[in-house]
């Protein structure tokens, strides 16, 4: 068995208090001359070097919306962005709003499939507070079938999984199935910030489990306990210290002062009055 642990989608708000270059998560975040149709509840969009993000002309109130497929966070992970990086900066934003994350586990070499979550189920081996389990046959415009997927729990509720054949889905037609759990609202920020936290990986497998637990499907707990050989090529990399501070941490202090946060100027105040006070001392 080889695992393999990613995001898959990734969206987020933010106030947009002082423009474009509020976010500083790099150059993919710049515009392009390109306009997207606005999703609902927007009246513009644009789309980015990589993603987009969406907004509200007419009310200031309303947050920006920025959006990355999976497809987008493949093209930022080509950029050396990891995905770990991305969360680490997201999360660390301030009145940045996580309203939807997606997480996939993919599972090689075992012939696990859907089907076998579809079974259990019917079995009532699956232990979830999920009350709907919805098993679906893809096909292709030309009737060629594209695999099985299975749908366990609402779309429109803060946990959502989907078991589904990617082999099949790829012109390869390899042995590949993918667990994804779609998270959003509170769930999605919870998942962020313990992703930050613990590790893509680790996280999104322990929230994937606590929504949908097969204990007698042995692929399907292996896929989510890390047994067998774990693909961690895109897991967490060293943050350069001095980038993050540059990057997130003074944008932040600048977005707090301006926001008259209490307290924070005079942190600042006497912080660097501190350091003036050592910088004499080792002068004189």
């Amino acid at each position: 068995m080889t695992l393999s642990y990613r995001l898959d989608w990734l969206s987020f708000s933010d106030p947009g208090l002082f423009g474009m270059d509020n976010l500083n998560l790099g150059d993919w975040t710049v515009p392009t001359a390109d306009i997207a149709i606005p999703r609902a509840g927007y009246n513009r969009a644009l789309k980015l070097a990589i993603g987009r993000v969406d907004w509200h002309t007419d009310n200031r109130a309303q947050k920006r919306l920025w959006t990355l497929t999976g497809e987008d966070l493949e093209a930022l992970e080509r950029l050396d962005f990891t995905q770990a990086d991305l969360i680490a900066n997201v999360t660390r934003i301030l009145g940045v709003n996580i309203t939807r994350l997606d997480f996939a586990a993919d599972v090689r070499g075992v012939g696990a499939k859907p089907a076998d979550v579809e079974r259990a189920w019917f079995e009532r081996r699956v232990v979830t507070q999920a009350r709907k389990m919805r098993p679906v046959e893809e096909y292709d415009r030309k009737g060629r079938p594209q695999g099985r997927t299975v749908y366990i729990g609402s779309r429109t509720s803060e946990n959502y999984l989907r078991v589904y054949d990617k082999g099949a889905e790829s012109e390869q037609k390899t042995d590949w199935c993918r667990l994804e759990l779609e998270t959003k609202a509170t769930m999605a920020n919870l998942l962020a910030h313990e992703m930050q936290r613990r590790g893509i990986g680790p996280a999104g497998c322990a929230a994937t489990s606590r929504f949908v637990d097969i204990p007698t499907l042995e692929w399907y707990t292996d896929a989510l306990t890390g047994a067998g050989e774990a693909d961690f090529t895109r897991a967490r990399k060293v943050t350069d210290w001095q980038k993050w501070v540059t990057n997130v941490a003074l944008p932040n202090v600048i977005q707090a002062i301006n926001l008259d946060v209490p307290g924070v100027r005079d942190a600042l105040g006497k912080a660097l009055c501190d350091f003036d006070n050592i910088g004499t001392t080792v002068v004189h």
